[in-house]
């Protein structure tokens, strides 16, 4: 998952629920929480649904999460006693066209994108 500060993530975050024999959990309600290298994000922060109940299949889709400012975010999913991370999420800041890996390698459109991506990075680690 990327994207922008502002703008919705992508791809949609889905979950699947499922019990210690790999049946679907059903009707479990779970509530997502942002973390940077500080910790907890406060709310003001995002903005979306962080909260949802699994489907009959066990699924539950988060379609319309915002971060609203740029760095590199984890959503913590906790679960009962446990807890899931996903991996790092970049955001960038707004209007940074982040699919640069989409380009034709080698062509003066993919290194300024490259190079605008990987400054932004730097920036953002230390």
């Amino acid at each position: 998952m990327a994207g922008c500060a502002g703008e919705i993530l992508s791809p949609t975050l889905k979950i699947l629920l499922k019990d210690s024999e790999g049946r679907p959990i059903t009707a479990k309600k779970i509530r997502l929480e942002f973390h940077n290298e500080n910790g907890l994000v406060s709310s003001k922060n995002y903005s979306g649904k962080i909260s949802a109940v699994s489907d009959i299949n066990g699924v539950i889709e988060f379609d319309d999460l915002v971060l609203k400012r740029t760095g590199q975010f984890q959503i913590h999913i906790p679960v009962d006693n446990i807890i899931e991370v996903t991996d790092e999420i970049d955001i960038f800041p707004p209007g940074l066209n982040i699919d640069f890996w989409n380009e034709v390698v080698g062509t003066e459109k993919y290194e300024e994108k490259l190079n605008r991506a990987l400054r932004f990075a730097r920036t953002n680690l230390k």
